[in-house]
């Protein structure tokens, strides 16, 4: 792996929303370091985007993470636990 991947795997590793965070603010932050990502030549995939989302999450998300992962796009995953987040913490 080359040293630019590393360093985007090593972005990505280390952005986390904690439990009772501002999940847009999150998914913003997350989009536009896959813009910068694949500007400066990462290859990364709809579906690697979809993990990456998913376990940038906290632990309390575990039960709506393992029902969404197979259903669709990035857009529709975090379409799906944009209202989990807004039903949960929001309400």
């Amino acid at each position: 792996m080359s040293y630019f991947l590393v360093m985007v795997k090593v972005t990505y590793d280390n952005i986390f929303l904690i439990a009772n965070g501002d999940f847009p603010a999150h998914i913003t932050l997350l989009r536009k370091k896959l813009m910068h990502a694949r500007s400066v030549g990462a290859e990364i995939s709809d579906r690697n985007f979809a993990a990456i989302v998913l376990n940038s999450l906290p632990s309390t998300w575990n039960s709506i993470v393992a029902t969404v992962f197979e259903h669709g796009s990035s857009s529709e995953i975090i379409a799906k636990l944009h209202a989990w987040w807004l039903r949960v913490y929001k309400n």
